[in-house]
């Protein structure tokens, strides 16, 4: 099950945002309770905050066309630029109980642990 394992690895942090960013004493006095001048939240639409952002964009981008331009540019240059291959890898996590060669299938979220043991075959 991937509860059990789960709650008592976010407990700290749900809890720290719970107390220091949404329910902290500037926002229950201000915002729930209504007595307090400051800090004073504001309740913004998604469509609000779209539209306040993209008031601010660029003449170049402003039809939404700058990238296939700036490709169709490229494809049509005589002279093709050098490429390179890459990876990106996003969200990378240390995990220092990470044992190789154990098994990559067990009833946690985090497996590959000496706890788990390994596989009678080595290759699975």
């Amino acid at each position: 099950m991937i509860c059990p394992g789960i709650i008592p690895e976010f407990v700290d942090p749900i809890l720290i945002t719970l107390t220091e960013y949404i329910l902290n004493k500037d926002r229950m006095c201000g915002e729930f309770f209504g007595v307090c001048d400051r800090p004073k939240y504001v309740t913004e639409t998604i469509e609000d905050y779209q539209a306040r952002v993209l008031a601010f964009k660029p003449a170049i981008i402003q039809n939404d066309d700058y990238v296939n331009k700036l490709y169709a540019k490229i494809y049509a240059d005589p002279n093709p630029r050098p490429t390179i291959k890459m990876v990106h890898i996003s969200d990378p996590h240390f995990d220092d109980e990470y044992a190789v060669g154990a098994l990559n299938k067990c009833d946690s979220y985090m497996c590959c642990r000496d706890y788990w043991g390994y596989p009678d075959d080595p290759t699975l």
